[in-house]
């Protein structure tokens, strides 16, 4: 519903979500979509540093993670704050 309100600015939003509805709707609202494990994945890859010649990190659905914290503009303690709300969300 919200994005419905933000009209074209919609596009500048990324929703994080595994809900195929909520994905969906997002999309035909014009935000790009990011899935909560390849999110969570991404989030976990950019707290530990790559060995050398590791291979990109993937999420547990084998969605490709490529970029970091730093590239994304999040601190280390957004980076805390979602692997705390992810882990809680496990329980």
């Amino acid at each position: 519903a919200r994005l419905k309100t933000l009209g074209r600015a919609a596009r500048n939003w990324t929703v994080v979500t595994s809900d195929r509805q909520v994905q969906a709707d997002a999309r035909g609202a014009g935000a790009a979509v990011v899935s909560s494990e390849a999110f969570a994945a991404r989030v976990n890859a950019s707290t530990r540093a790559p060995a050398p010649g590791r291979r990109p990190a993937k999420s547990p659905k084998g969605e490709r993670v490529e970029g970091s914290a730093k590239e994304a503009g999040m601190s280390e303690e957004e980076v805390e704050e979602w692997l705390r709300l992810f882990r809680e969300k496990e329980r």
